[in-house]
């Protein structure tokens, strides 16, 4: 019985695994051609660049947002914190900054 040839398979495998995820096929192919390394085998970089992370937005109007103080409190909160006692007051992020109140260092209410 003739033993199948376990390169030619394994290229095949890997030519259907890297067509589907991505880049082409005829990566592998050429490198089992060529007698490419496992090295060589790494996913070659990608021309694509990375998104770009979202800009923050500079028009964020803190006058519009909505945290919570307390009456003996120093920080402002996010209305679903567990240090939100019943004297929970709301007050607008710009108005709460005035005051001198600091942000909770539990909820990460806006900043």
């Amino acid at each position: 019985m003739k033993r199948p040839n376990v390169t030619l398979a394994i290229a095949a495998v890997l030519c259907i695994v890297t067509a589907t995820i991505g880049f082409g096929g005829d990566y592998i192919k050429d490198l089992f051609r060529s007698g490419g390394t496992a090295q060589a085998l790494a996913v070659p970089p990608s021309t694509e660049a990375p998104p770009a992370a979202p800009a923050p937005d500079p028009q964020r109007d803190e006058s519009q947002i909505t945290v919570f103080v307390t009456d003996t409190g120093e920080r402002y909160h996010r209305g679903d914190c567990r240090y939100l006692s019943r004297s929970k007051h709301a007050i607008s992020l710009k108005e709460a900054k005035r005051q001198g109140y600091t942000p909770c260092k539990v909820c990460k209410p806006a900043r």
